[in-house]
């Protein structure tokens, strides 16, 4: 059973993990980004559209677990991969 949720040897967390450092890259770059732009520094204008952080994160964490579920499924790599990307393009 412990076969199903490893990949390459990582655990099926590992996913989430990416998913939270992206998280956490996007909202410092925007946080600079916010604070090098701004002409009054304020933290509601820094942070105003900050919602879209929440919905990259679940975006991330859903095409992981979509990623997994299609390697599961095949079991093989190339056919995985092509399955994934054929997903995305539509």
């Amino acid at each position: 059973m412990t076969e199903v949720l490893a990949i390459n040897g990582l655990c099926k967390s590992y996913g989430k993990i990416k998913a939270i450092c992206g998280l956490l890259l996007a909202l410092l770059s925007g946080a600079v980004s916010g604070i090098i732009f701004t002409k009054n520094i304020d933290f509601p204008d820094i942070f105003q559209k900050a919602y879209v952080l929440a919905v990259y994160f679940i975006q991330a964490v859903s095409y992981m677990t979509l990623g997994f579920l299609i390697v599961v499924l095949f079991r093989n790599t190339a056919l995985s991969i092509v399955m994934f990307l054929l997903y995305l393009k539509k």
